[in-house]
Order: structure tokens, then C-alpha cells, then sequence
């Protein structure tokens, strides 16, 4: 498989992947601690925002908005975020065997296009503040 480049690359089997590999490890932790512990709510807290950006990142996948809208940049948005989170909460055991160093990466930009256009605009932007 290739690298995750941009937010079109993350399809839901990416998703699905990063949420088992993170399940797993905070179900260990969860099961050797009191739920009402630090550790254990600590725990019950990471698996809730695992949970939550799960759940964006399935919204953002399903609808299938065909046309290059402003909402269809705000499901970019919403998946790039959701990503985001899992990608940082995975980060945690990334020495772990299953870890997917090539796949679960931080992405910047919806596709080529955007990365461009961003890098056009901060250029220009610099541009006028030096003259």
C-alpha cells in the first residue's frame, strides 16, 4: 500500500485499521486498572475520542458529495481533523508490532491541487509583506 499523502488517500479500511490497533491497546489498559482509577478514566477518555473521530471520519466518507462545493471541503475538513486525532492518539505505540508508519500519517492537504494553490497563496502572501 502507499503512503497517505493526502486527505483523499484515507479510505475507511484505513479507519477501521487505525480504530483496532488503538481498541486494543486501551481495552488492555482499561481491563488492569479500576475504571474509576486515574488510569482508568484516562482510559474510558481516549477510547471516547477514538470513538468520536471515528464516527467524523465515517460521516465524512459516506456522503458522497460529487461536486467541489463548500460543504464537500467542509467533509475534507471534518476527515482531515478526525485523522488527525486518531493518527496522534496511535502515535502513542507507534514501536508497537502493527503499527502502520507508511499509512498513519498526518495529512496537510486535501489532494495536489490544494497543496499548489495553498503554497501559491502563502507565497504571494510573503511576497506583499516584504515589499
Amino acid at each position: 500500500m502507499s503512503p497517505i499523502t493526502y486527505t483523499v488517500d484515507i479510505t475507511w479500511h484505513d479507519v477501521e485499521a487505525i480504530e483496532r490497533f488503538v481498541g486494543e491497546r486501551i481495552r488492555q489498559q482499561a481491563a488492569q486498572v479500576s475504571q474509576e482509577s486515574p488510569e482508568g478514566r484516562i482510559a474510558r477518555a481516549l477510547g471516547a475520542l477514538v470513538t468520536d473521530s471515528v464516527w467524523d471520519a465515517r460521516i465524512a466518507l459516506e456522503v458522497d458529495e460529487p461536486a467541489l462545493t463548500d460543504d464537500k471541503l467542509q467533509l475534507h475538513h471534518q476527515l482531515k481533523e478526525a485523522w488527525r486525532r486518531l493518527v496522534t492518539v496511535a502515535l502513542c505505540w507507534q514501536d508497537d508490532p502493527g503499527y502502520q508508519k507508511d499509512r498513519w500519517r498526518y495529512v496537510t492537504h486535501t489532494d495536489a491541487t490544494y497543496k499548489r494553490t495553498f503554497r501559491s497563496t502563502v507565497l504571494a502572501a510573503v511576497q506583499r509583506s516584504a515589499q
